[in-house]
C-alpha cells in the first residue's frame, strides 16, 4: 500500500510539472486538429480490416475479437504512430486508449455481419463524426499524448471503483481537458466575467459524475488549474 501510494504521488508530481494554461490549450488544440483532420479526410483514409490480433479481455480473462476496421494515424500525420479502431459494440466496455496495444478503440459499428468489411467500412465512415464526438476523441487522444509525456510513469489499469477511476492522474487530466476543450471552443463566453461565473459555466457542461466523485484534493487541483485558464483568457492578450 505504501509503495502504491508513493507511485501515485510521483505520477501526480510529474504531471503537475506539465500543467499550465499554455500547455493545456496547446494539447487541446492539437487534439482538435487531429480530430478535424480525420473528419475531413475520412473518405480518403486507407482502412484495413481488424485481425485476430485485435482483441480485448473481459474481467474474467476471456478474449473477445474486435471486428471492424482500422487505420494508422501516421497516414494523416507522420509524428503519430497510433492505430484507430472503429469496431462493433461489445456491451462490456467503452471507448478507450490502450498503451500496450498502441491503439484507441471506438465502438461504433452494429447492424451488420461482423466480418463484412465493406459494410463495416461504410458505417465507420458515416458514423465517425456523429458517433465519436469531439470531447470523446479529445479524452482518448489526451490519454495517448499523456502516455508519451509521462512515460514511463504512465501505467493505467482501470480501477474497480468509479471513485478511484476518476481520482487517478490519467483520468483526472483527460476529463479536465474535456472541460478545457469546451472553454477553448467558446472563448468569448468565458471572458470578461468573474472567476465564480467562469467556474460555474465551465463545470456546467462537464461530466457531472467526474466532478461529483472527485476527492477534495483533486477538486482543489481542478479549481486551481481552471483559474490558470481563466487568468490566461482574461488577462493575457495572447491568442489561444
Amino acid at each position: 500500500m505504501i509503495v502504491k501510494t508513493l507511485k501515485e504521488i510521483v505520477r501526480q508530481e510529474i504531471s503537475a510539472l506539465f500543467e499550465s494554461a499554455e500547455s493545456d490549450f496547446e494539447y487541446v488544440k492539437e487534439a482538435r486538429r487531429v480530430y478535424n483532420k480525420i473528419v475531413k479526410n475520412i473518405n480518403n483514409i486507407n482502412f484495413v480490416s481488424t485481425s485476430e490480433e485485435d482483441f480485448i479481455k473481459d474481467t474474467n480473462g476471456n478474449a473477445h475479437r474486435l471486428y471492424g476496421v482500422k487505420f494508422n494515424l501516421s497516414q494523416l500525420d507522420e509524428k503519430y504512430d497510433l492505430d484507430i479502431l472503429l469496431v462493433h459494440e461489445l456491451g462490456m466496455t467503452s471507448h478507450h486508449y490502450s498503451k500496450n496495444n498502441n491503439r484507441i478503440v471506438f465502438f461504433i459499428l452494429s447492424q451488420t455481419n461482423k466480418e463484412d468489411f465493406n459494410h463495416n467500412l461504410y458505417l465507420a465512415k458515416i458514423r465517425f463524426h456523429s458517433w465519436v464526438e469531439e470531447p470523446t476523441f479529445t479524452h482518448e487522444f489526451i490519454h495517448f499524448l499523456d502516455s508519451k509525456r509521462y512515460s514511463p510513469t504512465y501505467k493505467f489499469s482501470k480501477p474497480a471503483e468509479r471513485t478511484d477511476y476518476y481520482n487517478s492522474p490519467e483520468e483526472y487530466n483527460a476529463f479536465t481537458q474535456e472541460i478545457i476543450l469546451n472553454i477553448n471552443k467558446n472563448k468569448k463566453q468565458f471572458q470578461n466575467i468573474t472567476f465564480k461565473e467562469f467556474l460555474k459555466n465551465a463545470l456546467k457542461k462537464s461530466n457531472w459524475e467526474f466532478v461529483k466523485k472527485l476527492n477534495d484534493a483533486y477538486k482543489n487541483k481542478l479549481v486551481k488549474r481552471l483559474y490558470k485558464i481563466y487568468t490566461e483568457l482574461n488577462y493575457n492578450q495572447t491568442e489561444k
